[in-house]
């Protein structure tokens, strides 16, 4: 549109103000995305050498098929509100807990927080898991403030500053960084390490909660991730006791039944190493070995066991 001040003139490339309010309006007004953060790992992540993953590179989905569908919950556009994974050790929990935070920056901003067991352990992650990926995928990287320790408006080691959001990441044995924010975000890392008492302040784990009750009306998302600890004192399996209980059944490569692989069905060829382990079918007695897995990952399914 021209006008009468003569800016055109002074300015030819200056842009068109109704184009630019309407631009602003369009960016920061849409709906969720549809996509998941499955599909956004998929399509944008990528795995530093640095993580000491040992698959570099650019993600793929199908290097571990049982991640999916728990990337697929924290989605904006899920119903689900937590999503708890009561996983074995060096099993991809983690990683899933690095895709939502990528996606929270990349395709759905908003303030996040991510609490791991204690403040060492949350500064080992942001140095080993969380940077690395941040720098090795280009959405991200270009969308996180870099670190400027004395800058407010760059981020910190423990404090990541992006575009419509934030993530804080601190230590559950801390009670400052459980208080005065309000999160949309919530990822909470090896909870059943967590202590019973911060400072004398009460549940970490309530306190964490407690910081998304403002957005509750607006999506919020919890993920609770943890390796199982000792029965009946374990925070991971009770939270994982209130869900649907979906468990991971695979077919058997011999007779095809599906099957949850349970830890007495593990077998060993000898007492001493090499153990040369494997599985017993648990419908029909099969031997299933470790050159198995793959392919019966690969056609496995989800299922809620209530």
């Amino acid at each position: 549109m021209m006008t009468e001040t003569g800016l055109e003139t002074r300015f030819p490339n200056l842009a068109d103000a109704g184009a630019v309010v309407a631009s602003a309006f369009a960016r920061y007004l849409r709906p969720p995305p549809d996509r998941s953060v499955a599909d956004w790992a998929g399509d944008k992540r990528f795995v530093a050498a640095e993580s000491g993953s040992p698959y570099p590179g650019k993600w793929s989905n199908q290097l571990a098929p049982y991640l999916i569908e728990p990337m697929e919950c924290l989605a904006s556009s899920h119903p689900a509100t937590d999503v708890t994974l009561s996983f074995s050790a060096q099993t991809g929990k983690t990683a899933v807990g690095e895709n939502f935070f990528g996606y929270t920056v990349d395709e759905d901003p908003g303030p996040m927080l991510i609490v791991l067991p204690s403040l060492d352990e949350s500064k080992k992650f942001v140095r080993v898991k969380l940077q690395p990926a941040i720098d090795a995928t280009p959405s991200l990287r270009h969308k996180v403030k870099e670190q400027q320790s004395r800058s407010e408006t760059g981020s910190t080691a423990a404090y990541k500053r992006f575009r419509g959001g934030f993530a804080q990441i601190t230590g559950a044995n801390s009670s400052k960084g459980l208080q005065m924010i309000s999160v949309r975000r919530l990822w909470g890392d090896e909870i059943s390490e967590w202590p019973w008492d911060v400072d004398g302040r009460g549940d970490p784990m309530e306190m964490a909660t407690a910081r998304t009750t403002a957005w509750s009306a607006r999506g919020v998302k919890r993920l609770w991730s943890s390796t199982p600890g000792i029965a009946g004192e374990c925070r991971i399996t009770a939270y994982y006791e209130q869900s649907d209980c979906r468990q991971f059944y695979v077919p058997c490569p011999h007779c095809g039944d599906y099957q949850v692989l349970a830890f007495e069905n593990m077998k060993f060829e000898s007492e001493s190493a090499p153990h040369k382990p494997y599985f017993v079918c648990a419908s029909h007695g099969c031997i299933i070995e470790h050159h198995d897995k793959r392919p019966m990952v690969a056609r496995g399914i989800w299922i809620k066991s209530y």
